[in-house]
């Protein structure tokens, strides 16, 4: 099942689930204390997204500055990879080491940065479950 269909979907898509991502507390921490700008890189459809958490934390939680296209600021960490591998990484489907090794997903940049995302890991599943239900039901 692919996520979103074209760039647009993909837009409305990445503002819940960021939307989400601030709101849990686990999250939002994981994220801005990574301090880096993290792209994903999409294939079919093609879209890009740069997620800046290095200036993500306020008082009231994650806010971090999110960028279409190739705006933004230079990316720390690129991930590359088809909608339908991140739908099955976010779902808990698809283990990222494999999908690393497998070469499903490319990833380039300050690599050793990466580890400062793996308590999310853990997290994403349930708040990508919510995020595609309420982007389902916006989308009807």
């Amino acid at each position: 099942m692919a996520i979103f269909r074209n760039e647009e979907e993909m837009k409305v898509f990445f503002q819940i689930f960021l939307e989400r991502l601030g709101g849990h507390y686990e999250a939002s921490q994981a994220l801005a204390n990574s301090g880096m700008v993290l792209r994903f890189h999409l294939l079919e459809p093609e879209a890009s997204v740069k997620i800046d958490a290095k200036s993500a934390v306020s008082p009231s939680g994650l806010t971090p500055n999110v960028f279409f296209g190739e705006e933004g600021p230079q990316p720390d960490l690129t991930l590359e990879m088809t909608v339908e591998i991140l739908d099955e990484l976010w779902s808990g489907k698809r283990d990222i080491f494999g999908a690393l090794i497998s070469g499903k997903v490319k990833i380039t940049g300050d690599v050793a940065k990466a580890a400062k995302l793996i308590p999310l890991l853990k997290i994403i599943p349930s708040i990508y479950r919510e995020t595609l239900a309420e982007f389902e039901s916006r989308k009807a």
